[in-house]
């Protein structure tokens, strides 16, 4: 069995996958609570003590993922983790993928916006795009470690218990309740979008990385770097309704992320979502 896409659950672990829900939830609310408390009795004396915790929201999930794999797994279950990890040879138009698509569809969210609802979003040239783009993307890679827990530790252990698209849609669930203390704090989200946004991009969102773990191998970089970019281009384009006072451009970009989830689930079947012929539920080897 190939343990890139797949990791047979142990009932015997240690941490049990509610178990490590509980803790990446415990580590990385606990960066994000005090200031949504803050920011609802004294928004204007945010220390920075607070400010710096919300670097747990970041690792908190490579965290736990580490911790429950070595409890888990020991070194051969950490060896497996890393190897998703540093999965990189996968053919160079991937790279091209996940660094134009997001833009792309970004960008013509932004037009479609302007020419059939007649909104006035100012769309910044080329350069402060590219800058833009830069900066967000190595900070993000290098905070953000959600894919470390999502789809380095979690999915394998789903797929081999649910198949990819039932754990791809449990995943997206449990992801989007990752995030919902964004949402608490005075004045809601930081970029401005409402709840249901969160939902719809992290079920359809959930499906497209699930995919493209698949067929790349297990590689968690890949799919940490379309993470990545699809955040850096929304920062660098100014896509979020913080920026354009309007929802109309992300709801664009929404649709098309299920469209291409809906195309990834008809087209790689329910059943498959990536996986290698031999490692499809109703074959006893996916099992032994």
């Amino acid at each position: 069995m190939d343990h890139s896409i797949i990791e047979p659950v142990n009932e015997q672990e240690r941490i049990s996958l509610p178990l490590f829900f509980f803790f990446v939830f415990l580590v990385s609310w606990a960066g994000a609570l005090p200031l949504i408390i803050v920011s609802w009795t004294s928004p204007d004396s945010i220390s920075p003590v607070l400010r710096l915790l919300q670097i747990l929201m970041f690792i908190g999930p490579a965290l736990a993922a580490i911790v429950a794999t070595w409890l888990n797994d020991g070194r051969s279950g950490l060896r497996r983790l890393f190897k998703r990890v540093l999965t990189w040879q996968v053919g160079f138009v991937w790279y091209l993928g996940i660094f134009l698509i997001p833009g792309a569809i970004t960008l013509i969210s932004l037009i479609l916006s302007n020419a059939l609802l007649k909104t006035a979003i100012q769309i910044p040239d080329l350069q402060t795009v590219i800058l833009g783009f830069i900066s967000a993307f190595i900070l993000q890679f290098l905070l953000n470690t959600e894919e470390l827990a999502w789809r380095g530790y979690t999915l394998p252990r789903l797929q081999a218990k649910y198949g990819p698209l039932k754990a791809s849609l449990i995943l997206g669930v449990i992801w989007v309740v990752f995030h919902i203390p964004l949402f608490l704090p005075k004045g809601g989200h930081p970029a401005g979008y409402p709840f249901i946004i969160l939902v719809i991009g992290g079920l359809s969102l959930s499906v497209i990385f699930s995919w493209v773990f698949n067929v790349t191998n297990g590689s968690v970089l890949i799919v940490h770097l379309l993470h990545q970019s699809l955040n850096a281009w929304g920062e660098a384009l100014r896509v979020f309704p913080v920026f354009t006072n309007t929802l109309y451009p992300m709801l664009f970009s929404m649709a098309t992320f299920v469209i291409i989830a809906i195309i990834i689930v008809i087209v790689a079947g329910s059943d498959r979502l990536g996986f290698p012929p031999m490692l499809t539920k109703e074959d006893p080897a996916s099992t032994s």
